[in-house]
């Protein structure tokens, strides 16, 4: 939109400095600067033009993840000021308001939408101005692990988001959060429910600690002993893909995870492990890595869960990564447990965190080997598809190696290898 506009005002600039015989820059600032010029058949552009430049420099990765809070306000006072000023630019000239005033419709269509069909406090199909019950919990390496009672009428796919509106802490700020509890349909089978299975199902949240309203929620537990309840405004579920129904188009998923990052995985781990009986999936491997193992502690309840759920005729496969401090890997023989999952857990809870996932999965030292990952996932006539969340450079690696995969797939080495990459942030 930027661009276009300055496709757009570039030739006026440049046709009125050229024009000498008519004042040439003088004339510039008298059109495009200065309210009041008679000859002036519309108001100036380059306050709108402003306006739309704030909205791009605002919406820049680093400034928005850095000051999220002020990104919010600034980002919807600009926008307001931006279509107002737009009117005023056309000056009601030939049909112009026309397609302004169709723009306007269709902006508050999506926040009538947004009000009263996915907000649930204003929810035309619940009960008006009611919150929902939250359970918060400092874990270990800074992360809040976030717990919402799931309203009967909130129904999610794998991939999923949704924001929220913490009343007793910043009833003004809406924040994003990915949900990495299972989807609806297998919600019911067990999973994810508050006090280990007793009470109401809820809906999970993992929310790495930095600045702002994050710290501001792991200052909110620790005062409460590092656990704390709260009432939230839920709003959502939104986003998802566009071909959520990758069990019965892909023979394998590979899900990458590094850090917070397996919040992303963890929805697609539970969807694809509770697969229907109509599934292709055969294998879904899931690498996880992480700067220390007691990083581990943030979904390892979540995990060992979805090997209990897991369908039969699903091969899971769990890679665990400490990337920080050296520790002791599982021996050889013991990778056989990522492949036969009796549906039990062990009886006595392993001493660490170390211990526990060696129980579920193969445990490394060191960053991963993400090109013999995917490599070892491909297979003669399989599709497989790949998710991957973490930091820039990983993704960055994952693209890449997804890409240059592509010429097995044309030599008929294999048959399709896709590619989906979260966003590691917001």
């Amino acid at each position: 939109s930027f661009a276009l506009s300055l496709i757009h005002a570039i030739p006026f600039f440049i046709a009125s400095a050229q024009d000498k015989g008519d004042g040439g820059y003088a004339r510039v600032v008298s059109e495009f600067y200065r309210y009041g010029n008679g000859a002036m058949t519309e108001y100036s552009g380059v306050p709108p033009l402003a306006m739309l430049f704030g909205l791009c420099v605002f919406s820049f990765p680093q400034i928005r993840r850095r000051f999220y809070e002020s990104f919010y306000f600034v980002h919807i006072g600009l926008a307001i000021t931006y279509l107002g000023l737009l009117f005023w630019h056309a000056g009601d000239a030939e049909d112009s308001w026309v397609y302004l005033w169709a723009t306007l419709a269709v902006w508050l269509a999506t926040w009538f939408a947004r009000l009263f069909w996915f907000m649930r406090s204003t929810n035309i199909r619940s009960q008006w101005f009611s919150g929902a019950s939250a359970r918060l919990e400092l874990l270990s390496s800074g992360l809040v692990r976030i717990e919402v009672e799931r309203p009967a009428d909130f129904h999610t796919k794998p991939g999923q988001h949704a924001f929220l509106r913490f009343l007793s802490l910043s009833p003004l700020d809406n924040h994003p959060f990915t949900i990495a509890s299972a989807p609806t349909a297998v919600a019911g089978a067990g999973s994810l429910t508050m006090e280990n299975g007793k009470g109401p199902e809820t809906i999970l949240f993992l929310s790495k600690v930095h600045e702002g309203f994050t710290r501001t929620l792991a200052t909110y537990c620790l005062a409460n002993g590092g656990e704390a309840t709260t009432t939230v405004i839920l709003d959502g579920p939104y986003g998802g893909l566009a071909r959520p129904h990758i069990e019965i188009q892909y023979d394998s998923l590979l899900l990458i995870a590094g850090g917070s990052g397996i919040s992303s995985s963890l929805s697609w781990l539970h969807h694809a492990v509770c697969a229907p009986s109509t599934s292709m999936l055969q294998t879904v491997t899931l690498v996880w890595a992480v700067r220390d193992a007691e990083s581990f502690g943030w979904a390892y309840r979540d995990i060992e869960l979805a090997t209990r759920l897991t369908s039969s005729g699903v091969d899971i496969r769990l890679c665990f990564f400490v990337t920080g401090a050296a520790v002791e890997v599982t021996p050889l023989n013991a990778s056989a447990k990522s492949k036969e999952y009796s549906g039990t857990a062990a009886m006595d809870e392993p001493r660490s965190w170390t211990e526990r996932v060696q129980a579920l999965g193969h445990l490394n030292s060191g960053r991963p080997d993400l090109r013999a990952i995917v490599e070892d996932a491909m297979m003669p006539s399989k599709r497989l598809v790949v998710f991957a969340c973490g930091p820039h450079g990983m993704n960055h690696d994952i693209a890449n190696i997804c890409s240059a995969a592509q010429k097995r797939v044309l030599s008929g080495r294999t048959k399709e290898v896709a590619l989906h990459v979260e966003t590691f942030g917001w």
